[in-house]
């Protein structure tokens, strides 16, 4: 599936894909990012309404297990934009600095010509499509009645199936950031520019002389050191993302881009296991407190799947060197990655036409249905700064 195009995309299936990953239903597997937990029993063997076949019948008490959801990786998401269906950018080139003619003035010469044109030089990106995908559930009238004590009861049930479906929607939102940030650093690796993949302890072993493995790095002789190399590594790459250069970034044929991320515009995403070994393992026996610890926007618990916290798996699309977007033909995988650091507009996330509606009564099955829609617009441009840090 793609969404580069004019139309609305189904994006059910790789949300439903990726649900499945994120509460570890399922084992990692490729995403197609181009396209877009004392034992409680499940059910009693007998005597459970014979509509839903979950329910049992009253016999006690109900605990109604209902929790609202915070959706993770809200920094993402950006406003909503209901009315249009393309979104561009103006990206300014730079002009060359010209010849200063005043010191070389000779009498009875042409003068300099003071209404030479230098027309700005600008180029446009565009990013169009939009995803769009449902949710509904039923409501019954009485066919309930026998599983529940009274209307307090039973009203409770449907507070909490609503509230389960409100967090099903919030995880969707954050599902779909996940699958932007899996896209994007599945596209570096994929383009391969050197200077946005780091990878932390092949530099590590080339500025010490060393040759540690992934195992040995992580015994206590070694990890602090480390991490102290790495929190030195993170902060010199935040320094040279608010330099004004064509550092970080991809880079259209014909158009010499310079861009600069200044620290309230930079994003930081680390793998919070990391985050937390890095705390226990190496900041708790540092005398300065904040030695260690950098500026990260957020602790990410995992990438994309939930029992493989470290690995993504995607079959991206990227940025061409042609402007155009190219997608790969071929699953890219990447262990160990730890962090990404990426500019505010590189990845965008936004929510619109979100809208809930119910079914008129349905008489002869005595039901009605609620119905929720709304349509995503995800947007990744590589041409703004963006570094993958990988543990290896």
């Amino acid at each position: 599936m793609s969404v580069n195009n004019m139309n609305f995309e189904d994006a059910s299936v790789i949300l439903n894909d990726m649900h499945k990953q994120v509460t570890g239903e399922e084992s990692i597997a490729p995403v197609d990012s181009a396209s877009f937990v004392s034992m409680a029993q499940k059910l009693l063997q007998a005597g459970y309404d014979p509509l839903l076949k979950s329910l049992r019948q009253t016999i006690t008490r109900s605990i109604f297990s209902e929790r609202n959801y915070d959706p993770k990786l809200r920094g993402v998401q950006t406003d909503n934009a209901r009315f249009g269906a393309i979104t561009r950018k103006i990206n300014y080139l730079d002009n060359d600095f010209e010849v200063n003619p005043a010191y070389t003035l000779e009498d009875g010469a042409f003068t300099p010509d003071m209404f030479t044109t230098n027309k700005p030089k600008v180029f446009e990106t565009v990013f169009y499509g939009m995803n769009t995908y449902k949710r509904h559930y039923t409501v019954f009238r009485n066919q309930l009645d026998n599983a529940f004590r009274g209307p307090e009861e039973f009203a409770a049930f449907y507070s909490g199936v609503a509230q389960n479906n409100s967090n099903v929607i919030k995880q969707s939102w954050e599902s779909a950031v996940r699958i932007l940030i899996a896209n994007l650093v599945a596209g570096k690796v994929a383009k391969n520019n050197p200077d946005s993949i780091i990878h932390v302890l092949t530099e590590y072993n080339t500025a010490t002389g060393l040759n540690l493995t992934q195992k040995e790095a992580k015994q206590p002789q070694n990890f602090k050191a480390i991490c102290q190399w790495l929190y030195a590594r993170i902060n010199n790459l935040s320094d040279l993302m608010a330099e004004r250069s064509q550092l970080f970034q991809e880079q259209i044929e014909g158009f010499e881009l310079n861009r600069h991320t200044s620290k309230e515009f930079q994003r930081i995403y680390f793998n919070s296991q990391f985050l937390n070994e890095m705390s226990a393992r190496a900041v708790a026996d540092t005398y300065h407190d904040s030695f260690l610890k950098a500026d990260v926007t957020e602790g990410v618990t995992f990438w994309q799947n939930i029992k493989d916290p470290y690995k993504i798996i995607a079959k991206p699309s990227y940025m061409g060197s042609n402007g155009q977007v190219v997608e790969s033909e071929t699953e890219v995988t990447i262990d160990n990655v730890i962090g990404v650091m990426f500019d505010r507009d590189c990845l965008a996330m936004s929510i619109f036409d979100e809208f809930s509606s119910q079914t008129p009564y349905e008489s002869r099955g005595d039901y009605w249905n609620l119905w929720w829609s709304w349509s995503v617009r995800w947007a990744e441009d590589m041409s703004e700064k963006a570094i993958v840090i990988l543990f290896d």
